[in-house]
């Protein structure tokens, strides 16, 4: 979403706006598609969200905070020092979309996951922590959820909510934006693909 909006031309933020075509290219390179778990530990380009809040521009600001509940990107912390009048985007997904491409990246939930299996007194399996996350799972914009979701929403109350697949198949895109959906898919597996598309 952070790099669909740049693409836009619309935005400036904490990074080289002249060089976002190479950062999507590098965080999203063509190996992932044979190399899941690389997702997590591939190189990934952060903007620095203070310099962009206190760098002056006729654009508006992009500022990108991910998993905003989860430390060290606490919401509280994160945004209220970037900015008090910031229009909210949250991106989501159904819980299954959300734990297939989590599991297949090893990131979110299986990240936590491997941390805690390498302590020995805390084993737990994939098939026993994927069962806890589908019952923790909420009701949410009509879908079970990631039970987080409602949390943002409370303390956001005002934000916008964009499914992925929305964000996929009906918004409007130009060239760029296009390139970079169509390069973001054909990294993902078929089962992947059978939730989004």
């Amino acid at each position: 979403m952070f790099y669909y909006m740049l693409l836009s031309g619309e935005y400036t933020t904490g990074l080289d706006i002249e060089r976002i075509e190479e950062y999507i290219e590098i965080q999203y390179h063509t190996n992932l598609a044979n190399d899941k778990k690389s997702w997590k530990v591939n190189t990934e380009h952060w903007p620095d969200n203070l310099r962009c809040k206190n760098s002056s521009s006729d654009k508006p600001k992009l500022f990108l905070v991910c998993n905003p509940i989860t430390k060290p990107y606490s919401i509280n912390k994160e945004l209220q020092n970037i900015v008090s009048d910031t229009k909210i985007i949250l991106l989501y997904t159904d819980l299954r979309t959300h734990l297939r491409m989590s599991h297949n990246k090893q990131a979110y939930w299986f990240y936590w996951l491997n941390k805690l299996n390498n302590h020995k007194f805390n084993r737990l399996t994939k098939k026993a922590f994927i069962r806890i996350i589908l019952n923790s799972g909420v009701w949410w914009k009509n879908q079970l959820s990631d039970p987080e979701l409602p949390k943002i929403n409370k303390i956001f109350p005002e934000l916008e909510a964009i499914n992925l697949r929305d964000l996929i198949q009906n918004y409007p895109k130009n060239e760029k934006q296009q390139w970079l959906i169509d390069r973001w898919l054909s990294l993902h597996t078929k089962k992947e693909l059978r939730h989004l598309l």
